[in-house]
């Protein structure tokens, strides 16, 4: 009976502190704690073609895809452009656009902990006579 009564207190106050925040023993969990989202990619670039834009950026360490979001307005953000989910890829061709039209992009870099802030914002402008590539 001693041992029964032993074993509700000590399952009574592991209840009691877990549902408090407080932690009784190892860290556990992914990594043992203090995860962050990854940065925001750097030196996003964007470049026409007839009916398309190439876009390009650089590897984020930790990253586990990329989200692009794009709008034909300036000052694209997560909050207001439409997004490309799930890119694997430092890069993507962005198609079936409409020539003449500016299109402006950002890129987010996401993993188990979050999605980054948004990269520069780089724009172009599809045409039927694209620029020879640099």
């Amino acid at each position: 009976m001693k041992r029964i009564l032993t074993l509700w207190l000590v399952f009574g106050i592991l209840a009691i502190t877990s549902g408090c925040g407080v932690n009784i023993g190892g860290g556990g969990g992914e990594g043992g704690g203090g995860g962050q989202p990854p940065s925001a990619p750097a030196n996003l670039s964007a470049s026409a073609g007839d009916r398309q834009v190439r876009l390009s950026w650089d590897a984020v360490p930790g990253a586990s895809y990329y989200n692009i979001y794009w709008s034909t307005n300036p000052g694209v953000k997560k909050t207001n452009g439409t997004k490309i989910g799930n890119i694997t890829d430092t890069s993507y061709i962005h198609d079936n656009l409409t020539n003449e039209t500016t299109y402006y992009y950002v890129v987010t870099a996401v993993n188990s902990y979050g999605e980054s802030s948004e990269s520069n914002e780089a724009n172009a402008t599809p045409s039927s006579n694209p620029p020879p590539p640099p």
